[in-house]
């Protein structure tokens, strides 16, 4: 349990920050008296974040001991923490404060001159033959290959928000052996992604024995003696929108005004599925009439049932690119081979000819593939089949689709990533007035080519919300010839009448 009354720095802590000459401000005491197992901190810049994390380490130093003292069936010294980051430069900082603490308690061993990698041996006295306790290593997470193996019973993250999803995933299966304490602080990158998604997240004080806190760059009183009212810091008010401000000075994650899906959750839909040999793929496509189109490859599970489940493996996300040219790059993806057996939807503009072939046409002559479509009546009921499946379930809590974590032009469309063509923030939003509220009936239609493609699959496979959606669609596939026979079928109708 976390001691929700800690307020102050135990007496223990307080003589090792004595020794090192070490005087938190407020803002960094709230940090270091907490006791929940995994802390998050976003910070402004200059805010003192790697100093607040080498603090971190030597404050659970002696505890671990005393840990692994007290049950060495389950610890072996000597006890081994990681620096990670997403690459071996960026654990300078944290690496230099610890060797340097170490140094002032008289207990270094022996550290490396150098990062990439870097090894600082801890002593358990200040005797100099006395044997190492800890050994502090540095873990580059460019290769999420090196996370492994060992099982250290504390991580520090140096400038996660840097940090792939992937590389996240693997350091929480390395603290779960020696229930591990794991510190991750970051700077806001453009408030997208994983990190200010869990900073949020555990900013609710709903997830058992997490934290997050936010260390504004004013706090740092060494550098702005003013704290907020600093000159410095009362400049970049004026002079920074208030977005930029919140987020690389305040460290508040600001998302994006105006998001027409609210309900993603980057650590709630983003999951580690991959394409599975042998099971139907889908294709759902949005050929994109300006300058950008998406493929999106996905899997249906559970057919029949009345708990379907998506799975969104990959994406095929372009910019000027003809349909030939589409084609030939999913036809070297290594999900084709079952294409075949999959259903495929798009754009029902696409069955119309715009002065060239349709593109329906193009997929059937240039790939043997048959794609199909339904007329999203409105736009707005095309996004609830999105958010419908995004909802976690009110039993399971889990969504009925999960999104693949290299998907970037989905996740960015998503308020989560930048866009991946051009590295900017591209979001799908409604139009925002100038007090940031939404305007009008319908979003903006731009930055939302693999939103449309996913919602063209899941109106083609489930239907519109209503009694029947949970249960998947048995819709016939049809050729171009098979339409031409239905549509003279209902001309003929007509006209009889």
């Amino acid at each position: 349990m976390i001691d929700q009354t800690a307020t102050r720095l135990s007496d223990q802590a307080r003589v090792l920050y004595d020794a090192v000459e070490f005087e938190p401000h407020k803002r960094q005491e709230e940090i270091l008296v907490s006791d929940a197992r995994f802390l998050l901190v976003t910070g402004g810049f200059q805010s003192g974040k790697s100093v607040t994390a080498g603090k971190k380490f030597l404050r659970e130093l002696p505890r671990d001991v005393a840990r692994a003292k007290a049950d060495p069936a389950k610890f072996t010294f000597p006890l081994i923490y990681w620096l990670v980051a997403a690459d071996y430069a960026r654990t300078l900082y944290e690496f230099n404060y610890i060797r340097t603490d170490m140094g002032k308690l008289n207990l270094l061993h022996k550290a490396s001159s150098v990062v990439n990698p870097g090894e600082i041996h801890i002593r358990g006295t200040r005797n100099p033959k006395a044997p190492v306790i800890a050994i502090v290593k540095t873990k580059s997470a460019s290769d999420i290959t090196t996370l492994s193996q060992e099982s250290p019973v504390g991580i520090i993250i140096c400038e996660a928000s840097q940090l792939g999803l992937e590389a996240y995933w693997r350091i929480q299966e390395r603290v779960s052996p020696r229930q591990a304490w794991l510190f991750m602080a970051g700077t806001m990158e453009g408030s997208l992604g994983w990190y200010p998604a869990l900073h949020d997240e555990w900013a609710t004080g709903l997830v058992p024995d997490a934290a997050s806190f936010e260390l504004p760059t004013y706090s740092n009183l060494a550098l702005f003696p003013g704290g907020e009212s600093d000159p410095e810091i009362e400049r970049m008010k004026r002079e920074f929108d208030e977005e930029f401000y919140n987020e690389r000075v305040l460290g508040v994650p600001m998302p994006p005004q105006g998001l027409v899906i609210k309900d993603f959750r980057y650590t709630l839909h983003v999951k580690d599925v991959k394409y599975v040999p042998g099971h139907p793929v889908n294709m759902w496509i949005d050929p994109g009439y300006r300058r950008t189109g998406s493929v999106i490859a996905a899997h249906v599970f559970g057919e029949g049932t009345e708990d379907p489940y998506v799975t969104l493996i990959d994406e095929v996300y372009t910019r000027d690119r003809i349909d030939e040219e589409i084609i030939e790059i999913c036809q070297a993806k290594p999900w084709w081979k079952d294409v075949p057996e999959g259903r495929h939807a798009v754009d029902i503009y696409a069955m119309q000819h715009h002065g060239r072939l349709p593109i329906a046409e193009t997929w059937r002559v240039k790939a043997g593939i048959n794609l199909h479509s339904h007329k999203v009546r409105d736009v707005n009921e095309g996004t609830a089949v999105l958010k419908r499946f995004l909802r976690p379930h009110p039993v399971t809590k889990e969504p009925m689709i999960a999104i693949a974590p290299h998907l970037k032009g989905l996740l960015s469309e998503l308020g989560a990533c930048l866009n991946p063509l051009t590295n900017k923030r591209a979001v799908y939003t409604w139009d925002v007035d100038i007090n940031g509220e939404t305007t009008g009936k319908t979003p903006r239609d731009r930055f939302n080519d693999s939103i449309k493609a996913t919602i063209y699959g899941l109106i083609d496979r489930f239907g519109y919300v209503n009694a029947e959606f949970n249960k998947v669609r048995n819709t016939q596939r049809f050729s171009r010839a098979k339409q031409t026979r239905r549509t003279n079928r209902r001309r003929n109708s007509q006209a009889k009448s």
